[in-house]
């Protein structure tokens, strides 16, 4: 998964449109996640049932339950488009850039919050608030898109993550169209 959103038409709509979110009112459950979490999500593999925010809810159950040898995080490369891994390069450098401050409340997340989810054709927007062990909390809004063609066809899975600010309204509006 790409930590930032590559190729739209209009970036700085994008842009703010993401800057108006908020993830106060998120209302989906929240997850906790151990080894025997991680061993029972070993096998799956992105296919066409996977609803976006059932992806992201893997996604954010293997970052919770990582463990020595980063089996979590590459389940969860599993699941980045290849656009995204095309960006990416190696599950090591995915790993290396998931540690970096901003996104590192993923790992080890005390709890997390699915939000809205805003799906418009073939793309995707899945609100997260991340529970962190201190009572504070870290926002972010995951952008997925519907794969057409080859090995993931009708696969829905991550493009990238933006992290936004946890008091931002959560109401979103999917651009209409995403480059290649």
């Amino acid at each position: 998964m790409v930590l930032f959103i590559h190729r739209f038409r209009n970036y700085s709509v994008f842009i703010i449109i993401c800057l108006i979110f908020i993830l106060a009112s998120c209302s989906t459950g929240s997850a906790k996640a151990d080894d025997s979490q991680l061993v029972s999500l070993l096998d799956m593999k992105p296919v066409p049932d996977l609803a976006p925010e059932e992806v992201v809810e893997i996604q954010l159950t293997a970052f919770k339950a990582n463990d020595l040898e980063d089996k979590g995080i590459a389940l969860a490369y599993r699941f980045a488009s290849p656009r995204n891994k095309k960006i990416m390069g190696t599950v090591e450098n995915f790993a290396s850039l998931v540690r970096q401050e901003n996104f590192a409340p993923m790992l080890y997340n005390a709890e997390f919050e699915l939000g809205p989810v805003d799906k418009a054709g073939e793309i995707a927007m899945v609100a997260v608030r991340i529970k962190l062990s201190g009572g504070n909390s870290a926002g972010y809004i995951f952008v997925l898109t519907r794969q057409e063609g080859g090995e993931f066809n009708d696969c829905w899975m991550t493009d990238g993550v933006l992290q936004i600010n946890t008091n931002q309204v959560p109401s979103i509006q999917v651009p209409a169209t995403i480059d290649s």
